[in-house]
């Protein structure tokens, strides 16, 4: 669930209006899981325009890390790797997704346990699915659309991903109540899936409620704190 996608003042040497370092916590509830989930998300620099994402959880049942490197190039987070660490019920398990961005043809490169699991081509501006949501703080920031479109690279394929703006809305969290916009995945009118983030206007357009659901299952990720 953590890596579906999920989950961000000015910075310096890049655009002025990207998303600055920060910390937040947050908590999954769903349909499957019997108690909230706390996690927290991180972005931090760590070079010259080159910055880290990372997304953990850790509770009694096990715990999840992923952790993505990018560049900004404009508004979008273009990443070079992407790891994916879980840890339950005995067991340990490990990916590597790397991005080469810079040859003739770009392509990313899978791994898993260490060894090479599969490659696909991608293009030179894609992102990852845990930067993403900074892609679209970022566009939110600084040119808003009512749609939006992101070249993103999973541990499975690259594929092109549309997002709409549905308009502002109220929404309360446990850390209190958000002006916010509504975005939604456009997965055509047949979908059977739904993903919704809303970002607050009042805080640099941060991630501060999503909700993806299906026909079997629901999930739900609300802000618990800013640090």
């Amino acid at each position: 669930m953590l890596a579906a996608g999920l989950l961000l003042t000015p910075m310096i040497s890049v655009a002025s209006s990207t998303p600055a370092p920060f910390t937040y916590e947050y908590g999954f509830t769903g349909s499957k899981i019997p108690f909230t989930i706390k996690a927290t998300r991180t972005l931090k620099q760590v070079g010259p325009n080159k910055w880290q994402t990372q997304l953990g959880a850790k509770n009694i049942l096990g715990e999840i890390t992923e952790t993505s490197f990018f560049s900004w190039q404009g508004c979008t987070p273009v990443a070079s790797d992407y790891k994916n660490f879980r840890k339950g019920l005995g067991q340990t398990r490990e990916s590597h997704l790397v991005l080469n961005h810079t040859a003739d043809n770009p392509t990313a490169t899978l791994y898993r346990g260490g060894e090479k699991n599969r490659e696909f081509a991608i293009t030179a501006n894609a992102t990852d699915m845990l930067s993403l949501p900074l892609a679209i703080q970022c566009q939110l920031q600084q040119d808003p659309r009512k749609k939006m479109s992101f070249e993103v690279a999973s541990e499975r394929r690259h594929e092109t991903l549309d997002f709409i703006i549905k308009g502002t809305q109220k929404v309360t969290t446990p850390a209190g109540e958000f002006s916010t916009i509504r975005i939604e995945r456009d997965r055509g009118k047949d979908a059977k899936r739904n993903t919704i983030m809303w970002f607050s206007t009042d805080h640099n357009y941060a991630l501060v409620k999503m909700i993806q659901e299906d026909d079997s299952s629901s999930y739900e990720m609300n802000i618990r704190s800013f640090k």
